[in-house]
């Protein structure tokens, strides 16, 4: 299923709305990935792909500190 903004709740709190945008537009890229591929747990996978890069800085941003 395809998310939005509404949803993103139910899968990470705490989000800004800039970061709800990216979550969806990510978790949407990988599961559309994931389908063309027949690829297994499409839904879990764009779930934990889009978790992972969005509400936490990158620990390269500080590199060089």
């Amino acid at each position: 299923m395809p998310w939005s903004i509404e949803e993103v709740e139910k899968h990470k709190k705490g989000l800004s709305e800039a970061d709800k945008q990216k979550w969806v537009a990510i978790a949407n890229s990988v599961l559309k990935q994931c389908q063309e591929k027949n690829g297994k747990d499409c839904d879990g996978m764009a779930i934990r792909v889009a978790n992972s890069k969005t509400g936490e800085k990158s620990i390269t941003s500080d590199a060089g500190h």
